[in-house]
């Protein structure tokens, strides 16, 4: 079983700038030796970041309580059947990078 050896970096300054620049850049910083990759340093998401960052952050349910009633009534008069039908038929054709 393999198992991930952790390796304090605290005293090499090479690799603490690199660790920082990837970090920065927010971006995988890959290791290259003779023109081969042969490591790759990821920045690891914090908890921090990640509230920041999730789907909810900008999320106001005021605004979507008045989208939702200023949207009432936009499919009155469409066909459900129709419109289901055409839905089903659109998920069923397929498209560039997703089969059907």
């Amino acid at each position: 079983m393999n198992h991930v050896i952790p390796i304090d970096i605290s005293n090499n300054p090479d690799l603490l700038r690199l660790v920082r620049e990837a970090r920065a850049n927010n971006k995988p910083t890959p290791l290259i030796e003779d023109d081969q990759t042969v490591a790759l340093i990821t920045p690891i998401e914090t908890a921090e970041t990640r509230k920041l960052s999730g789907v909810w952050t900008h999320y106001n349910s005021a605004h979507v309580q008045e989208a939702l009633k200023k949207s009432a009534g936009t499919l009155r008069g469409v066909n459900r059947e129709e419109l289901l039908g055409d839905i089903a038929n659109q998920r069923d054709q397929e498209s560039s990078g997703r089969h059907a």
